[in-house]
């Protein structure tokens, strides 16, 4: 309610400021001066001085959503920005309840996620009240460390550290290496980059005493230790101050806090690590004073190069006195700006014990959560601040990479760009590993002074050529085209060696066996092999043959019922190896003997006419008994026969197919016994039958009712029906001797039966003889072969002399008249 009734007030303000003198409004909203201030203050634009300037800085309230529960309304949080996981981190806090739950908000899906994260070393409990833990994100151990903490009067100051990919709190139960590191709440909390350390100071232990320590915390080494700086001044002792990592000055910027007396301070402090000091700045302040506070929210905003300062509590003693102002600090002027700004989206109200965080992605601050004590209600809205310049240049391309071209399959590789900006500002690299496939983006480097180079480390899991480009974004988020490309060669190792003959586990081998493997490269590289080989030890380091070409590898004459290991490390140009593993096998309890020389071919050695259908076949046996198989090599035209056509068979027979016509094939048989004793056949040969032509014709030559001396034609087709590339020619040699007869053609050449009958033209002019019928054939042979004929019948026939047609009514009458006239008529009609 008291919220409605403040909107009301304000929108009536915010009309009558134009018309009603401000002491006028606030008699008339019955506002004391010191709430009347504070209402102007929070909702009437301030005037920055930073120079010249030009700005549009808002504050936009986000209304995020939430999956997995509701991120309830709550004071006393601890947040950090996650940049490896790209997630702003929120742990606990309290509202009607305490809480230790852990929430991610992603900015790109602007969504609130509830981790349920899984815990190691215990439970991390609630602690958020009162005087909240330490919260910052450290990048080379891409882990969230938290510390301390209060829950009701009950102080800690155990270690956790928060993995984003594996979801996991563990509790790092770290050593401490000198002082005692007092349970406590309260304090303040920020990574130093430069050496990889996390530092903390002040805090409240309880009863009235607040600490001015500092400490560092190394992660790699698990360890807290008391650093016992040296100040210039007089820094408080103090807790709910807030201090950050000013990386570009490479120093920690502290500002506020509760002390004895309930003393709130507004001192500026800074911390340098490399000579152990902290020393006051006691900094100007632009557009108004800094008012003393603790419970406020800091963040470092690496894209502008400053401070920023949100909110907080002004009086110890609590009250309506929250803020919500916005401040910038400039460590190289040392001046704190008031910041004008723009609400987009809700009321923005003044808070304490809130969250803030910096998202280098986006180059915003993230703000949530919070307790308001005017009007009194815990939040859990989320806010983001942005800074703006206009007319901001991009930078320019990038220089191409470099680094090296040529590495192995996951081995690390750094690369190095530069680029400048055309404004002077400083700059961030992002490369893409992959920029000519499916494009692999690295996080964005630290940003830089313009032209300053900066490198990434990268490897590379499967071999293959790679494209490295890199591109350049100023603070303000402004970023250049990607620069030309660097080709890196990734070089993937041999593969595994494999198929190893013996057979691995193999007993009673012969002990005459060569050793023999399979292995490839995945790049096509040439390979070289060391052969490991040694009797019973099942870890064999004898190198008994080094950068061999070959893949078998001849032990000698080995020893009975002997238990031998081996194991082969291939090698490729480049000098990337791989092992492969130990094989053994065991020889046999005695000698044993080759197989017997394979004999008996069928065909016969030299055999001529050999059918194209035929199958080989051969006779072996082997002295000891032993199995056998054969590996059978065949080859036409080539007299030393290499092509393996049957690998390890068990029969005696194998049919080749397709084999051609008049074709000379060269052959051998490699027979096996289950010792990997061997012995060869000669080699011995057979030619193939010749391809035979076979001839046949088709056709219909019959003509009737041909006038004599008049022309008829006629067709008729030649084929070859014979075996498959065989030749025919052919000729006609005989036809009728009536008539006078044209044939076109009277003979062919090389008529193979893969071709289309060939079709034969002919003409005849028929005798001069009418009422007749003639007959005959015409006759085709193969030129090579006058056996293989075929005959088409021919007929052909002349009409009958022209009948008359008689008008019978005619006949009639004239018999009628005159009767002796019948038979001349008779005569006539030859009736």
């Amino acid at each position: 309610m008291k919220n409605k009734i403040l909107g009301l007030s304000v929108c009536m303000l915010l009309i009558a400021t134009s018309v009603f003198p401000v002491i006028g409004i606030a008699n008339t909203l019955n506002l004391t001066n010191s709430k009347m201030d504070s209402v102007l203050e929070y909702y009437m634009p301030k005037q920055s001085e930073l120079g010249d300037r030009d700005t549009i800085d808002v504050w936009t309230n986000m209304s995020p959503s939430f999956v997995g529960g509701v991120l309830y309304e709550r004071e006393w949080v601890a947040m950090t920005y996650n940049s490896g996981a790209d997630r702003t981190i929120l742990f606990g806090g309290a509202g009607s309840v305490s809480y230790n739950d852990t929430w991610a908000y992603n900015y790109s899906t602007n969504t609130w996620t509830n981790r349920n994260p899984s815990y190691s070393g215990g439970t991390l409990s609630s602690r958020s009240v009162a005087y909240t833990p330490g919260f910052a994100y450290d990048p080379d151990a891409n882990r969230s460390i938290l510390f301390g903490g209060c829950y009701y009067g009950t102080y800690y100051n155990d270690t956790w550290a928060y993995n984003y990919s594996t979801n996991m709190w563990v509790n790092r139960s770290p050593t401490v290496s000198s002082g005692s590191l007092t349970k406590r709440g309260g304090v303040s909390l920020a990574y130093y980059d430069s050496v990889d350390r996390m530092i903390m100071f002040g805090g409240y232990v309880g009863g009235g005493t607040h600490l001015n320590e500092t400490w560092e915390y190394n992660y790699n080494t698990n360890t807290w230790t008391k650093l016992n700086p040296t100040v210039v001044g007089s820094l408080p002792r103090v807790h709910g101050g807030d201090m950050v990592y000013d990386s570009s000055a490479n120093l920690i910027i502290l500002l506020g806090g509760r002390g004895s007396g309930d003393t709130l301070y507004n001192e500026t402090w800074v911390y340098c690590y490399d000579n152990n000091t902290w020393w006051e700045r006691n900094p100007g302040f632009v557009g108004g004073t800094l008012t003393p506070r603790y419970w406020h929210g800091m963040v470092y905003d690496s894209g502008a190069d400053r401070t920023i300062l949100f909110g907080g509590q002004q009086s110890a003693l609590g009250g309506d006195e929250c803020l919500n102002d916005t401040w910038m600090y400039n460590y190289s002027d040392n001046k704190w700006y008031n910041v004008s700004f723009r609400v987009v989206g809700g009321d923005l109200y003044p808070r304490e014990c809130l969250g803030l965080a910096y998202d280098s992605s986006i180059d915003k601050t993230v703000l949530a959560c919070g307790y308001a004590d005017y009007p009194v209600f815990r939040m859990n809205d989320l806010w983001v601040f942005t800074y703006n310049y206009e007319n901001n240049q991009a930078p320019n391309t990038p220089e191409k990479p470099t680094g090296p071209t040529l590495l192995l399959v996951d081995e690390s590789g750094s690369y190095v760009t530069s680029a400048t900006d055309p404004d002077g500002d400083k700059v961030q690299y992002q490369f893409d590993w992959d920029a000519y496939g499916d494009h692999d983006y690295s996080s964005w480097t630290k940003l830089v002074p313009s032209g300053t180079q900066a490198s990434l480390s990268h490897s590379w899991s499967n071999g293959g050529t790679y494209v490295v480009k890199a591109r350049a974004r100023d603070f303000y988020g402004d970023s250049s085209g990607w620069s030309s490309g660097l080709f890196v060669y990734i070089n993937g190792p041999p593969n595994t060696p494999s198929n190893p003959n013996p057979e691995n586990g193999s007993t009673d081998v012969d002990i005459n066996a060569s050793l023999s493997w399979d292995c490839s490269d995945p790049d096509g590289d040439d390979l070289t092999y060391n052969v490991y080989f040694e009797a019973n030890d099942p870890t064999p380091d004898e190198l008994v043959s080094e950068n061999q070409t070959g893949t078998t590898y001849d032990p000698g004459t080995m020893d009975y019922n002997t238990h031998y290991y081996w194991k082969i490390v291939a090698w490729d140009e480049y000098d990337a190896s791989t092992t492969g593993p130990v094989w053994d096998f065991t020889t046999g309890s005695g000698p044993n003997n080759p197989p017997n020389e394979p004999s008996d071919p069928s065909p016969e050695d030299g055999s001529t006419d050999v059918i194209v259908d035929t199958i080989l076949g051969w006779n072996c046996s082997d002295p000891d008994g032993d199995s056998l198989v054969y590996d059978v090599y065949l080859e036409k035209d080539d007299s030393t026969p290499d092509v393996l056509v049957s690998d390890d068979q068990s029969g005696n027979t194998y049919d080749p197919e397709g084999l051609e016509y008049d074709t000379i094939y060269y052959w051998q048989i490699v027979a096996k016994d289950n010792h990997s004793a061997t012995n060869e056949s000669p080699i011995w040969s057979f030619t193939t039958e010749e391809a035979i032509p076979d001839l046949n014709c088709g056709g219909s030559l019959s003509w009737a009712d041909v006038p004599p001396g008049s022309t008829v034609t006629g067709y008729f087709y030649v084929e070859n029906i014979g075996d498959p590339t065989s030749l025919l020619d052919w000729e006609i040699v005989e036809w009728p001797t009536w008539g006078t007869w044209t044939i076109t053609p009277e003979e062919g050449y090389d008529l193979t039966p893969e071709l289309e009958p060939f079709v034969v033209e002919l003409s005849v002019i028929a005798p001069e003889k009418k009422n007749s019928e003639f007959t005959g054939e015409v006759k085709i042979v193969n030129s090579e072969n006058s056996s293989d004929y075929c005959t088409i019948d021919v007929s052909l026939a002349t009409p009958k002399n022209k009948n008359f047609n008689f008008n019978f009514n005619l006949l009639e009458w004239l018999l009628e008249r005159f009767p002796n006239m019948f038979p001349i008529l008779r005569q006539v009609l030859d009736i």
